[in-house]
């Protein structure tokens, strides 16, 4: 868990590149490092017993990518899916592994960069969610940076893998 801690502060120190989006009206990021492309929103086929979070499957180039619902993980009411809803796909990392997982967002903004100067590292101890890695400030806009490798449990990703390579 330090050594998370200590690669998010050294991150956050040389300012990183993040891809900007919005859902339900916030802004929230993810680093450019994780992210393998955007899709507009395509259908997606729902899994029985998978988590509420997790909308189910999508074929993408030959891969089978799960996709979460960040309105439902954040506990907004369901949208309209309008042309500006789309899907990012990004890289979740675990036990060396690397998982695609299609997180779908309301907006995608564009790519910023957050250093220290503008960023507070967050903590589960300080009340924010496991997965917010950080707080930044730029003007009078704030943004959420999303830790991905934390957007599903061991325990649900364990499931979403198993339906990949079943489907």
């Amino acid at each position: 868990m330090h050594a998370t801690k200590g690669r998010k502060q050294a991150q956050h120190q040389t300012g990183e590149k993040y891809l900007a989006f919005t859902v339900g009206g916030e802004s929230y990021a993810v680093p450019v490092r994780r992210v393998s492309e955007i899709v507009g929103y395509i259908d997606i086929t729902a899994v029985a017993g998978s988590p509420q979070h997790v909308k189910g499957l999508l074929q993408l180039r030959e891969r089978t990518v799960t996709v979460i619902d960040l309105r439902t993980y954040f506990r907004l009411p369901p949208a309209e899916r309008n042309h500006d809803a789309c899907i990012i796909i990004v890289n979740i990392e675990s036990g060396g592994e690397r998982y695609p997982a299609g997180i779908v967002v309301d907006q995608v903004g564009e790519v910023e960069t957050f250093g220290a100067e503008n960023t507070i590292p967050t903590n589960t101890a300080g009340g924010e969610p496991d997965f917010i890695a950080g707080i930044s400030r730029v003007g009078d806009r704030t943004t959420a940076l999303l830790d991905v490798d934390r957007l599903l449990s061991s325990d649900e990703l364990a499931m979403v893998t198993r339906l990949q390579r079943a489907a």
